[in-house]
């Protein structure tokens, strides 16, 4: 976990999962095919065999047992060998030129047609490339217009639910006017009070809700309140820590108190002290960032915003040795330490 840690209410989530109904999606598929059908008839591809040249076969008694009249004629008349054998020759010679008729047309109709047949082929598929091409480039369309659809039936649901989470904020009570700002508070607020980048935002320094009073709250003007939290390692005099990461529970020890605000309708912004005293401006410039962020159905961009360097969260263990070494002297300006002394 690192800061700036950033918590905001579940009801302004964006519903990533809703999606049109099968009807529209049907429409839209059903479309784009009769117009892929439509700009591109369809051109078979042909294939031509090539004829296969006959053999003429050589005598053999095969064709006598596949004539009965002639076998018989044989058996009758056995005593002439020569005559039967002509016959047979005779036979097979016949049925060798009907085949060879037979392949030469063939043979002439495949000479004829190969040139044609190829040419077709090329069309073929230079056509099944460019319809590729085009159907890719129609499906894209279509997908986009599907995807337009999605987005803009989102950022209805989404604007209903920011409307909703809005309405259902805890507005502020205004009491403990009078309450003591640690140094770091103090040190933000002289920094940022005259900055252009918080025009669209009411900070409230004193105020609480329940038993809880934030360091600062930031209320911009579509009715959205952020709890902005500065977090020091430990205590100035004291060296007590409030605020770190309990690794027994794997939660932040600032848990109870975030959940409130959250439930709330509030979004929670913490950052370290670090962060504030050296880059006052750049944490303004997150709120500002984060508020466009929900206000525009961009919350994944949320995590991604690097606007002020990033610092780890401290455990139990850690800050008290940060304690013991006086860490806090390491950044805090000498105007500061001295309130200290």
């Amino acid at each position: 976990m690192e800061y700036p840690i950033i918590l905001h209410p579940y009801e302004i989530l964006i519903p990533n999962d809703l999606e049109v109904n099968d009807i529209v999606k049907r429409e839209y598929y059903k479309a784009f095919w009769e117009e892929a059908n439509r700009k591109y008839k369809k051109i078979n591809f042909k294939t031509l065999h090539k004829p296969v040249k006959p053999i003429f076969k050589s005598i053999t008694l095969n064709g006598l047992f596949e004539k009965p009249l002639l076998l018989l004629f044989s058996i009758l008349f056995w005593f002439f060998t020569i005559p039967m054998l002509l016959c047979l020759l005779i036979n097979d010679y016949i049925d060798f030129r009907k085949e060879m008729t037979e392949y030469n047309n063939a043979q002439s109709y495949y000479d004829n047609n190969i040139y044609l047949t190829n040419k077709n082929n090329e069309k073929y598929y230079e056509i099944e490339k460019l319809k590729k091409t085009e159907v890719n480039n129609l499906m894209k369309q279509f997908s986009n217009d599907l995807i337009k659809d999605i987005q803009n039936k989102r950022k209805e649901i989404f604007e209903q639910r920011l409307k909703e989470s809005i309405i259902n904020i805890k507005k502020i009570s205004i009491v403990n006017l009078f309450h003591k700002k640690g140094i770091s508070e103090n040190f933000f607020y002289n920094q940022i009070s005259n900055a252009s980048e918080i025009n669209d935002f009411k900070i409230i320094t004193n105020a609480s809700l329940s038993s809880f009073t934030p360091d600062f709250i930031f209320e911009h003007k579509s009715g959205l309140i952020f709890d902005v939290e500065i977090d020091e390692p430990y205590v100035g005099f004291s060296k007590e820590v409030i605020h770190y990461f309990d690794e027994n529970v794997n939660e932040f020890s600032d848990e109870y108190r975030n959940n409130y605000f959250i439930n709330k309708g509030w979004i929670i912004v913490r950052f370290s002290e670090k962060q504030i005293i050296n880059n006052p401006l750049g944490c303004v410039k997150l709120i500002v960032e984060i508020a466009h962020c929900i206000l525009n159905m961009e919350l994944n961009k949320i995590p991604n915003l690097n606007i002020v360097e990033k610092e780890k969260v401290w455990t139990k263990k850690v800050a008290d040795e940060m304690a013991l070494f006086n860490y806090r002297n390491t950044y805090l300006p000498d105007d500061i330490l001295n309130l200290f002394k």
